[in-house]
């Protein structure tokens, strides 16, 4: 990502990457939609500073990852149809309390109540 560009673009863009589409020119993917709709209003400022870097406007495309269409022979998403579900064990008991979470970080310690 560009050092140049403000906080606030780099918060909403550093989860992102750019993408072929074939559509062409350039696209910037963004991991889900809510992200997509706070970068939006920042698109122009991105676009201002690549223009900046590269020395000609550079429009971008900003779009959400899953929206893209797959390239031919990609692997196929790893989603729970991919696992084998019966073969899963389930978790242990989560922890319940803060304060249990406490015994277990500091053993042999004290509660003390007032």
């Amino acid at each position: 990502m560009l050092p140049g560009l403000p906080g606030r673009i780099k918060a909403y863009l550093s989860a992102g990457h750019f993408v072929d589409t074939p559509e062409g020119g350039t696209a910037f993917a963004l991991p889900d939609p809510g992200l997509l709709a706070r970068a939006l209003p920042l698109q122009g400022e991105l676009e201002a500073a690549l223009e900046a870097a590269a020395g000609v406007p550079v429009p971008v495309r900003l779009v959400v990852e899953q929206d893209l269409p797959r390239p031919a022979g990609a692997a196929p998403d790893q989603d729970a149809a991919f696992y084998d579900l019966d073969e899963l064990e389930d978790a242990g008991a989560g922890v319940v309390s803060p304060e249990q979470r406490l015994r277990e970080a500091f053993p042999g310690a004290e509660e003390v109540t007032p």
